[in-house]
């Protein structure tokens, strides 16, 4: 039988030569094996552990939290990677990534050095290792990105509110909202509203003087005749704003026939 190497005997095995004999251990957790020459012994220990554990519930009847004390735990942490002060977490000097506006990538680092001290201090309060604190910096980081980003979208939605606000009132400063509820209805026939957002058109009073022409000339008062909703058809993307600007209206909630006529009409001219 010993040829067999079933109890220790014969050539030794492949794995014993390259260390393959600790590969149960997890990524990450390798360092475990320090102090021990064979897995005989780590396992060794742990068994004498469970069983100490075992006679502690026997002793006192209690299912403990764990069978290491703080002291123990916190040298395993330090052997996993953790660091012995919040301060030594050795975060990179700054936050980068490729295609990120340099007034975001600013803010974003910033942040990041107000917070260092408090964010050294969580990772350490939370028994973080040294690379599980480097992740979460760069996590924190993609985080912010994604914040500012937003709130400098809303700021531009908001200042081209405003200024949309400021030319309308020195074209009509009489119900100035009612003018732009033409010129909105002009820019839906037009089918021009993306445009007009990436374009530096938006505000030309030019630009709003025609939008709102169009606007009256396809209005729902125009567009009536003796049977409702009797104005030429628009197509593509045009038909189906006034669609939808249908199906929001009282008429077409309350059912009213030239509504729903208009917009049945309007549904096969979309893809046109």
């Amino acid at each position: 039988m010993a040829k067999f190497g079933l109890f220790g005997g014969g050539e030794e095995q492949p794995s014993a030569k390259n260390g393959a004999e600790w590969a149960f251990l997890p990524d990450g957790l390798e360092s475990l094996k320090e102090g021990f020459e064979r897995p005989e012994e780590f396992w060794g220990t742990v068994s004498r552990a469970l069983g100490m554990l075992r006679e502690k519930i026997q002793v006192t009847g209690m299912q403990p939290d764990g069978f290491l004390d703080e002291a123990d735990s916190q040298a395993l942490w330090r052997k996993l990677g953790k660091p012995e002060r919040a301060d030594g977490y050795q975060f990179p000097e700054a936050w980068r990534k490729e295609n990120v506006p340099a007034d975001i990538l600013e803010r974003v680092n910033e942040t990041l050095r107000q917070d260092r001290n408090d964010l050294m201090q969580i990772c350490h309060t939370c028994d973080l290792t040294d690379k599980q604190a480097k992740k979460l910096f760069e996590c924190l980081g993609e985080l912010l990105v994604a914040c500012f980003g937003e709130e400098g979208q809303e700021q531009n939605e908001d200042d081209a509110q405003q200024k949309l606000q400021e030319a309308l009132q020195k074209l009509w400063p009489d119900a100035t909202d009612a003018h732009k509820e033409t010129i909105m209805r002009g820019v839906n026939v037009a089918g021009i509203g993306k445009e007009l957002d990436e374009s530096e058109l938006t505000f030309e009073p030019l630009m709003l003087k025609l939008l709102h022409v169009l606007g009256e000339a396809t209005g729902e008062d125009a567009m009536r005749g003796k049977n409702g909703y009797a104005a030429g058809l628009p197509s593509g993307e045009a038909a189906r704003q006034e669609m939808y600007s249908i199906i929001r209206s009282d008429a077409y909630r309350k059912n009213d026939p030239a509504a729903m006529r208009r917009v049945e009409a309007l549904a096969t001219r979309i893809k046109r």
